[in-house]
């Protein structure tokens, strides 16, 4: 959420929202932020400087990162059934590592796309979009997740 308008609070709100509509229970960092610092359910961070923010809160960046990163991995790894990935969550220190706690824990993983939500497949190695269409996420020699091209491929391609 770092170095986004008001730490991509709107996003996370956002995301939220649909996902309680598709009739899922939603633990959003956003909100979890919100509470633990007794602000407004709907506040939104007059910064995107993680200094600046720690400074109002009274507390150091260090421990404000570490405070809200307990928080968030505590809740994947005591009660999380799957995990949300937010367009451009590669980027993301914290969101690759929750990702990557998802994956150690066996957990579904979806990531938000402009055509909805698709499902990550378990090795990280495809995504599908529901109809049988997949594409490649990253291999061995490639450092840019993400960049791949399109294929439609079996369940057969898939797992061979």
């Amino acid at each position: 959420m770092r170095g986004y308008k008001h730490f991509n609070f709107p996003a996370f709100d956002a995301a939220r929202d649909e996902l309680r509509a598709m009739g899922h229970t939603v633990f959003s960092p956003a909100d979890n932020d919100r509470r633990r610092f007794g602000w407004a359910k709907d506040y939104l961070p007059d910064t995107e400087n993680e200094t600046v923010l720690a400074e109002k809160l009274g507390i150091t960046p260090d421990l404000l990162r570490r405070l809200l990163f307990h928080d968030d991995m505590s809740f994947i790894c005591s009660k999380a059934q799957c995990i949300w990935l937010l367009k451009g969550w590669e980027k993301s220190s914290g969101a690759t590592a929750e990702s990557a706690t998802g994956i150690a824990l066996g957990l579904k993983r979806y990531i938000q796309t402009d055509e909805g939500w698709v499902e990550v497949a378990p090795n990280g190695g495809f995504i599908s979009n529901g109809q049988g269409e997949f594409l490649i996420l990253k291999t061995a020699n490639d450092n840019n997740p993400l960049q791949g091209a399109s294929a439609n491929a079996s369940h057969q391609q898939q797992t061979a």
